[in-house]
């Protein structure tokens, strides 16, 4: 039981790095009103689950959340759909990578043992 729980929870640690790395980029920018030049900057992928309005078009993300905004929206549903995305993915490549390491080690142990007969 405790091994699985620490497989768990690297796995999660996993999802929530990869989580970070995607919503690092401002993945959408939308001019909201023209003679505002008021923008509203979507952050995150797959899923755009933050969206921070600002007054200028051209930020990074670290500016937009620092350096003075608008407002800032998070969709939470959103952001738990990608986290639950991401962490299926990490979950199936873990389980791929279980599944060769077994296969690999079932092969080899049948070749040690037609050497020795």
């Amino acid at each position: 039981m405790k091994d699985w729980i620490k497989r768990s929870w690297q796995e999660i640690k996993v999802s929530i790095g990869l989580l970070c790395l995607f919503s690092l980029q401002v993945s959408q920018r939308i001019l909201m009103d023209e003679a505002d030049r008021f923008y509203a900057n979507k952050i995150g992928l797959p899923v755009q689950w933050l969206s921070i309005y600002s007054d200028t078009g051209n930020r990074n993300l670290w500016s937009l959340l620092f350096e003075g905004n608008r407002g800032i929206f998070v969709n939470i549903g959103a952001l738990l759909g990608e986290f639950f995305l991401i962490f299926l993915l990490v979950k199936s490549i873990f389980m791929l990578v279980k599944y060769i390491k077994s296969r690999t080690v079932k092969v080899k142990g049948l070749v040690q043992s037609d050497k020795t007969i």
